[in-house]
């Protein structure tokens, strides 16, 4: 049952506020430095303003949720769920926790967050981490309560809208974004977690680097790390390609514009990577374009070993053997025109043939 309401309440709100998603990954992610977060927390933690500022917001974040959870349950392919006002107050609390828990994860996230700046920092109050917890607490039971004695009433009445046009259904969407709008519909859970983690990682590795202490080796490392980060998007587009696009696979396309189309996806789905590494590197052009090369030639190869790698069983083997090799290959200072070379190395095979994607 927990899957049940999962993929009908929390995939179906993260999907349908995905922009919204993207665009914080980007703003706090990419615009943000380590350094600025923690000067944000402190101002949240020891201004009254800021503290009703950051709940105030949790509250508006959660309003909405609510509202689209109960349009949901309204809707005539969710009427089943309707039964759920059937439950026990007990049993449906149960039931809704971890759908609010994983529709309000950001939060969750950011209070930890906020409580962990709180503990280490002097002159905390702790009635203010105290507040935090206790506003998501009033939150849960409030939305909960209210949704509970929603569903109890009768269904309402079914009423017929008028469909309006819009222009974009009759769009034609060319094969080159199927896979981003795939990925964006169907596994939006793994498209933010993949980006979260590495704008997080991202943001570390150049804040430590701006401190002074590393060179540039150091960047290199954290670009290999964020396209490990990134495993999980390139299996599901080779997956992608091999079952759902198998029928392009007996049309025979030229290396040039193979390539090309590639390239389009890598650069759709590495955006907020570039961002932040435009935004980091102080406008450095030798810099910005190495950093930005190996990016594109790492998640390249990556996406290439996928393809190669015909034992499904062998996929962790190799994953943990090609990162160790490309972190020593960085420790001891191998030119980035090489490194990009060695990325492409496999990308490149996968194209003997003209039949493969």
């Amino acid at each position: 049952m927990k899957a049940v309401f999962t993929k009908a309440f929390t995939l179906t709100f993260y999907k349908a506020f995905i922009g919204f998603f993207i665009l914080l990954l980007i703003v706090f992610g990419s615009f943000m430095r380590v350094t600025e977060h923690i000067m944000l927390a402190q101002f949240i933690l020891h201004s009254p303003f800021g503290l009703a500022s950051a709940l105030f917001l949790f509250t508006l974040y959660a309003y909405f949720e609510m509202n689209f959870r109960i349009k949901l349950s309204h809707s005539k392919e969710y009427l089943i769920f309707h039964q759920t006002g059937l439950f026990s107050r007990a049993q449906f609390f149960k039931t809704h926790l971890y759908i609010w828990v994983y529709n309000h994860l950001l939060i969750v996230i950011y209070s930890l967050f906020l409580t962990y700046q709180g503990l280490i920092t002097e002159n905390v109050n702790i009635v203010v981490i105290f507040s935090i917890w206790l506003v998501l607490i009033l939150l849960f039971i409030g939305s909960t309560t209210y949704q509970f004695h929603l569903l109890k009433k009768p269904l309402p009445e079914y009423k017929f809208k008028k469909v309006k046009f819009r222009w974009f259904m009759q769009s034609k969407i060319t094969r080159v974004f199927w896979f981003p709008i795939h990925l964006l519909q169907e596994r939006p859970l793994l498209f933010i977690g993949s980006k979260f983690t590495s704008l997080l990682l991202l943001n570390i590795f150049f804040s430590s680097y701006l401190a002074g202490g590393y060179d540039e080796r150091w960047l290199f490392f954290s670009i290999t790390c964020s396209a490990y980060l990134n495993t999980m998007i390139w299996s599901e587009k080779a997956s992608f390609e091999q079952k759902k696009l198998s029928y392009f696979l007996n049309m025979p396309l030229d290396i040039k514009s193979k390539i090309f189309n590639h390239h389009l996806v890598f650069l759709m789905i590495l955006i907020p990577e570039f961002l932040i590494i435009l935004y980091q590197s102080n406008y450095n052009v030798l810099s910005l374009f190495s950093l930005i090369a190996i990016a594109l030639a790492s998640n390249a190869g990556l996406y290439a070993l996928f393809n190669l790698i015909i034992d499904e069983n062998n996929f962790s083997r190799v994953i943990f053997f090609t990162f160790f090799l490309f972190f020593f290959l960085i420790l001891f200072g191998i030119p980035a025109v090489v490194l990009i070379l060695i990325c492409y190395l496999p990308f490149m095979y996968l194209f003997k043939s003209p039949y493969q994607i």
